[in-house]
C-alpha cells in the first residue's frame, strides 16, 4: 500500500512540475540616439549610426542597431552594437594596447614596466615571458 501511494505521489509531482507556465519577459527598445562610431585600421574616421537600448524587466541589458526582426511569433533577432572605451576622455593615464593576433591587452604605466594581460574568451592571465639573461636570478 504504501509503494502504491508512493508510485501516485511520484506521478502527481511530476505532473505539477510538467504543467508549470515558463516566466513572461517584458522586452522594449528605448529611444533612438545619434552615436559616432570610429573606423579604420587607425580608428581615425568617424561615422555617425543610430543605437538604442534593449531593456529585459526594465533593466537595460544591450545597444542595439537597426530594426528587429521576427523569427517566430515569440522570437525576434536583433543587431548588437559593440563599443569598446579605451580612455576616458578626462583620464590623464595612457589608453592601453591591444592586439588582435594573439589577443592581448597592454597597459604602461608611468615609472613602471609595462603589464601584458592574454585574453582566452571571458578570462585573461598574465603571459609567461623569458627574462633577458642580466635579469634572471642566480
Amino acid at each position: 500500500m504504501k509503494a502504491l501511494l508512493g508510485i501516485v505521489f511520484f506521478f502527481f509531482a511530476i505532473s505539477a512540475l510538467a504543467s508549470a507556465a515558463p516566466r513572461q519577459h517584458t522586452i522594449t527598445f528605448g529611444a533612438w540616439m545619434p552615436v559616432k562610431w570610429f573606423v579604420g585600421p587607425a580608428e581615425d574616421k568617424a561615422q555617425d549610426i543610430k543605437v538604442r537600448a534593449l531593456y529585459v524587466d526594465s533593466k537595460l541589458r544591450e545597444f542595439t542597431l537597426g530594426d528587429p526582426h521576427d523569427v517566430t511569433d515569440h522570437v525576434f533577432v536583433v543587431r548588437r552594437a559593440y563599443r569598446v572605451n579605451d580612455a576616458l576622455p578626462d583620464d590623464p593615464k595612457a589608453a592601453p594596447k591591444w592586439q588582435r593576433q594573439p589577443a592581448r591587452v597592454t597597459f604602461e604605466p608611468i615609472g613602471t614596466a609595462p603589464l601584458s594581460f592574454e585574453i582566452h574568451g571571458s578570462s585573461a592571465e598574465v603571459p609567461v615571458t623569458d627574462e633577458p639573461a642580466d635579469t634572471q636570478e642566480k
